[in-house]
């Protein structure tokens, strides 16, 4: 109930508007990453939510939106985007594949 309260009073506050502004979907998209972290901590605490975390690997470099990570590791990445959808979906396959380079090298 808190999570739809949440939601409902975030789009009172900007009106029900939704624009191409990136820092006012993140408010959007905030409660949803924090519900989905908060759910999995329940049962494993060590799981943890970081934004604008920075980020370096062969296919791309800088800051992701939001990452999810298990201890230290990166195990989920997502950008936020209000257009160019192509544009961010091009961007989170090129921060998964430096995730798994990333992984890969602290396995070896």
């Amino acid at each position: 109930m808190f999570f739809k309260k949440n939601l409902e009073m975030i789009a009172t506050a900007f009106r029900h508007e939704i624009t191409f502004n990136e820092a006012t979907t993140r408010n959007y998209i905030n409660p949803f990453m924090v519900e989905a972290v908060s759910a999995v901590r329940e049962h494993h605490n060590f799981m943890h939510l970081v934004a604008k975390e920075q980020f370096d690997g062969s296919k791309g470099y800088g800051q992701l939106d939001y990452a999810i990570l298990c201890n230290e590791l990166v195990v989920i990445v997502t950008e936020a985007k209000t257009i160019e959808m192509q544009k961010g979906i091009a961007q989170n396959l090129a921060q998964l594949h430096s995730a798994v380079e990333v992984l890969q090298n602290f396995f070896l």
